[in-house]
This record gives structure tokens, C-alpha cells and sequence, in this order.
């Protein structure tokens, strides 16, 4: 775990021409570990020149603009990134699933943060059926459509996705409470009108 050193040593080897092809990966990877974005996303950016099929190379760039975003508190910054390495994907699902999980995850939270609520759902209902044998994501995804419906006031909505989630997991204790409390205020707006 001694990034510095790692990367000073891969950078000495390239300069000796002893560079092993991964080494520029290997690099990037020690400064976004370092939180030197700056050089990670110059080496990624190299990498992907390079070689554009690489798709760790894409994934570890969106990461670091994710980084980026989180250090800056400016936003979005990586939805190209995320945008670039699902294109790259494409239909490949079976191969890349891991890499799709953390493009939808990171585009549902940007948009569901950005009240870009429609462009959410939709993301949150591509993790969903990303694997349908990982109940962990779906529940996740599911618990992110519940946010967008109670933003919005949907509240029947909301406790379907709530029911959903007892669906896969009949002893969730927040989807349990959630349901009931969404039928009080479901029931206490039918009495109203």
C-alpha cells in the first residue's frame, strides 16, 4: 500500500524500458488510490487513447470524476465517464455486470440528487433487473425508486416499491414500517377527499 513508492518504481521501470503492458494501469490505479486525480485521470485518459476497448481503464476514469465530484462538490462531472464506459459495454452484460452495477448506481443517485426524478427511475429500474439473482441490488434499487415516489408525493407508488422489496425479503424492518406508515397517510388523504 505504498502508492508513492509503486508508482515512482512503475514510472522508473518505463523509463528503463521495463514497462509491462499493464504497468500504465497499475500507475493510475496507485494515484487515485493516492487521491492525485489530476494524474490519475491523466494516465486513465492515456490508457483509454491507447486503447479504447480497455474497459477498466473507463471504469477507474469515471471513478475518478466521481472522486473528483465528491472533492469539488461539483456535480455530474463523471456522467460522461459513466456514459462512455456503458457504450463501451453495450449488450455485454454477462461479462461487465459488476462495471454496469456502478455506472446505473452512481447515474440513479446523480439524477435522483440533480431532481432529474424520471431519468432516476429509470436508472434504478435498469439495476433492478441488472441480476435478477442479486436480491441485494434489487432491493436496493427498489429502496432508490421509494426516495424518488416519496419526493414526489406518490405515496402509493412509494409503498408498492416497498412491497416489492417484502417481496424479496419478507423481514425487511424499514419496508415493513414503511408500508404501514404509507397506508396511514395513503388512507388519511382518502378521508380528506
Amino acid at each position: 500500500r505504498n502508492y508513492k513508492e509503486a508508482a515512482e518504481t512503475f514510472k522508473l521501470k518505463a523509463a528503463k524500458g521495463w514497462a509491462g503492458k499493464n504497468d500504465p494501469m497499475l500507475i493510475g490505479k496507485c494515484y487515485y488510490q493516492l487521491k492525485d486525480l489530476d494524474n490519475a485521470d491523466k494516465t486513465f485518459s492515456d490508457v483509454v487513447a491507447a486503447e479504447p476497448e480497455n474497459v477498466e481503464a473507463r471504469l477507474y476514469l469515471a471513478r475518478t470524476y466521481s472522486l473528483k465530484e465528491e472533492l469539488t462538490g461539483t456535480k455530474g462531472l463523471a456522467v460522461p465517464k459513466f456514459e462512455a464506459l456503458l457504450d463501451l459495454i453495450g449488450n455485454r452484460t454477462n461479462e461487465y455486470k459488476q462495471e454496469q452495477y456502478e455506472a446505473y448506481k452512481y447515474m440513479a443517485y446523480y439524477n435522483y440528487d440533480a431532481s432529474k426524478y424520471d431519468a432516476a427511475h429509470t436508472w434504478y429500474d435498469k439495476w433492478f433487473t441488472l441480476d435478477p439473482t442479486n436480491k441485494g441490488w434489487q432491493i436496493d434499487a427498489l429502496l432508490g425508486k421509494s426516495l424518488i415516489d416519496m419526493k414526489k408525493k406518490d405515496y402509493v407508488a412509494a409503498r408498492e416499491d416497498y412491497n416489492r422489496v417484502l417481496a424479496i425479503d419478507p423481514n425487511h424492518k424499514s419496508a415493513k414500517q414503511a408500508v404501514i406508515d404509507l397506508t396511514k397517510v395513503i388512507n388519511a388523504e382518502r378521508n380528506l377527499r
